[in-house]
């Protein structure tokens, strides 16, 4: 192995350029400089993020040592190589693939923490597991001697595209074409992921309760209150963020539900409205006290979402969304019952 590559591959440059992607990344998304989701340029800098990064962090921690050689020539060519370890080229392929295999994994873990799943939360969750593979991916570069350890080749990239032209005009052909439909695979599964329908990340509400830090935690049936006294105030907060790329003003409708076993509903009460303009990729946490004058084993504390005033005549089914805070109220007298 020539000085060159050992001096290449003692500093890893693709390990630095990675880092400096996620915290320009992060950073970008922190000071809202990318716009809300869907905007082109979000979409634009977060696409490696969703579709590359990650599954070349794990490649590189998977695979620390460098190829005995290079492998050159079309895609035909290289197939029928007897193999001598993972190259730069596979590399790149193993990146797009592990990627796209890792996002149902970091998606499955993002939604077991407190609070709303949002876009956001997705992006943190995928650059700490890029970041988690390329420290694991340094240090064991760094165990390896400078002879042994993988370093992006200078000028590879040159070479293989020469080396690739020399083939046959199936050989290019086949070369490019692959290379257009993998690109074209990724540019469209990357932008729907990146840039999800407005129905689904248009607006957010949320109900459920401030913990001892202040932050807000997400209520569900498993964690409901239970055994309340009729007429008892009881701690709540809702949560709504703006997804949007325009300020947006928002009405908040409180209501008791009571709901009877086969989940229909019985009664409405009215507490209170609430009213706030948010701006693009602005959050709204509203803690409150809700006084429970409905009965029952299963009743719902309820956060309408209006864009907007409440229209005239609006109803439970009119809102452009609605969340439940779940409570089980005690049998007794109720002045609303």
């Amino acid at each position: 192995m020539s000085a060159r590559r050992s001096r290449v591959s003692t500093i890893p440059f693709d390990l630095i350029l990675v880092l400096l992607y996620l915290g320009a990344v992060n950073g970008l998304l922190a000071s809202n400089a990318l716009g809300a989701p869907g905007n082109t340029l979000r979409v634009l800098v977060t696409l490696p993020l969703v579709v590359f990064v990650p599954g070349y962090a794990l490649a590189a921690a998977a695979f620390p040592r460098a190829p005995v050689r290079e492998r050159r020539g079309s895609l035909l060519d290289r197939v029928r190589e007897r193999p001598s370890g993972v190259d730069t080229t596979e590399r790149v392929a193993l990146g797009l693939g592990l990627s796209l295999a890792l996002l149902p994994v970091v998606g499955l873990l993002v939604a077991f923490e407190p609070g709303p799943f949002s876009t956001e939360t997705s992006i943190v969750g995928l650059s700490g597991a890029a970041a988690l593979f390329t420290v694991v991916a340094a240090i064991r570069r760094w165990r390896l001697s400078a002879d042994e350890r993988y370093g992006p080749p200078i000028g590879y990239w040159r070479a293989v595209a020469g080396s690739t032209t020399e083939g046959s005009r199936t050989d290019v052909l086949l070369s490019v074409g692959l290379g257009l439909s993998v690109a074209f695979a990724l540019v469209a599964g990357g932008y729907a992921i990146a840039a999800p329908l407005d129905a689904q990340e248009s607006s957010y509400v949320g109900a459920g309760y401030l913990n001892a830090t202040g932050d807000f935690v997400a209520e569900t049936p498993d964690n409901m209150e239970e055994g309340v006294s009729p007429g008892t105030s009881v701690d709540s907060a809702f949560y709504v963020k703006n997804a949007k790329d325009r300020t947006v003003e928002y009405t908040v409708v409180v209501q008791v539900q009571r709901y009877d076993d086969q989940g229909n509903l019985q009664r409405v009460s009215e507490l209170n409205r609430y009213r706030q303009a948010l701006e693009p990729g602005q959050e709204w946490i509203n803690p409150h006290q809700a006084t429970l004058r409905l009965q029952g084993e299963n009743v719902r504390l309820t956060y309408l979402l209006f864009e907007g005033p409440v229209p005239a005549g609006a109803s439970i089914d009119s809102p452009e969304l609605e969340a439940y805070a779940y409570h089980s109220v005690s049998v007794g007298s109720s002045e609303d019952d």
